[in-house]
């Protein structure tokens, strides 16, 4: 992208992009941004670039990045959200006890949706200001899109896990394996550990299918951060820009 000097005439800054740098599909979640951001430079700055020109595989490449962001996102949710609901409902010992403050339940919170808040609040915050103009709405909609489809996956997968793990783990089948390894590790396990093993193998089983409805929860409330930042900055940025329009503000 290049800015040259204004014209004669008054008008802003002319913004150019080149095809090779602005229309090649972005790496990562941060050149999508960066490439966003200087997508609503230029519509601010008078020199939008015409949609016609945004075509199917740009689109894909940013909705292929939205859907990558998310996975591992899906591992980190599918191991922490039941310790977290656990340690909430007081069965999985946090800062060793199973007796947690209010304190230590809201960081048990907290944590279970770190990777998820922290990426849609990443969304939120960058590019809130740039859902204005054609060409940054585009963008914005389709790396938007490849997130809520990859969460939507996530939803399903993982609510699906967790129930059949709870099938899966009953009783009668908790108490075969530790007798099992009981049997193959007594030399080197001791009765007290193997006993704790399958106390917390109990109490995370309770807890799998709360977590299903957890992961559920989670993620519609972090989906609607940006969701809502987006149409916050839409309608602050287009009064901005008809106040500059209307007293020919550069």
């Amino acid at each position: 992208m290049a800015i040259s000097s204004p014209s004669m005439s008054g008008a802003g800054p002319v913004i150019t992009t080149s095809s090779s740098s602005v229309w090649a599909k972005p790496r990562d979640l941060f050149e999508a941004i960066s490439r966003i951001q200087s997508f609503h430079a230029a519509q601010l700055h008078g020199s939008p670039m015409p949609p016609d020109f945004f075509m199917f595989n740009e689109k894909f490449g940013f909705w292929e990045v939205g859907m990558r962001s998310v996975l591992w996102d899906t591992l980190v949710v599918f191991f922490m959200v039941p310790l977290s609901v656990g340690a909430i409902d007081k069965l999985i010992p946090i800062f060793g006890t199973t007796q947690p403050t209010f304190f230590d339940q809201v960081f048990a919170l907290l944590l279970a949706g770190a990777f998820t808040l922290g990426l849609n609040l990443l969304i939120a915050i960058n590019l809130g200001r740039c859902y204005f103009g054609e060409v940054p709405k585009i963008a914005i909609r389709h790396l938007y899109g490849g997130i809520v489809t990859a969460n939507v996956i996530k939803v399903l997968v993982l609510f699906l896990a967790y129930h059949l793990a709870f099938d899966l783990l009953t009783e009668e089948r908790i108490v075969a394996f530790y007798e099992m390894l009981w049997r193959v590790g007594r030399g080197v396990l001791g009765e007290d550990l193997i006993l704790a093993l399958a106390e917390w193998t109990f109490d995370l089983r309770i807890v799998l299918w709360k977590s299903a409805y957890a992961v559920i929860a989670i993620t519609v409330v972090s989906l609607l951060i940006p969701f809502v930042v987006f149409l916050i900055g839409k309608y602050r940025v287009q009064r901005e820009y008809a106040l500059k329009q209307k007293y020919d503000i550069t």
